[in-house]
């Protein structure tokens, strides 16, 4: 069984299939602590209620370079969020 390693990041993901990553302490965590390299597997959340599949295509000095292979609707999330807003007043 593989491991899943996954990352919430600020930035919108778009669809433009790609996403770079420039936020110094996820940059920290993939590449220096985990040891991630070029053509590692990550999960991707931006708070959309998607999970994005994505590939290290590059690591920068600062930066990590991501392909998005695969979106997919994350239920637990998207009921999470679903449900802070019926809370809310």
């Amino acid at each position: 069984m593989s491991e899943r390693i996954r990352f919430f990041i600020e930035q919108k993901i778009g669809e433009s299939g790609e996403i770079t990553v420039a936020d110094k302490d996820i940059y920290h965590q993939i590449v220096r602590v985990l040891r991630r390299r070029k053509g590692d597997v990550l999960e991707m959340l931006d708070n959309s209620g998607f999970e994005y599949r994505c590939v290290i295509q590059n690591i920068g000095k600062n930066d990590l370079k991501l392909s998005i292979e695969s979106k997919k609707l994350n239920l637990a999330e998207t009921a999470a969020i679903a449900g802070s807003f019926l809370c809310i007043r």
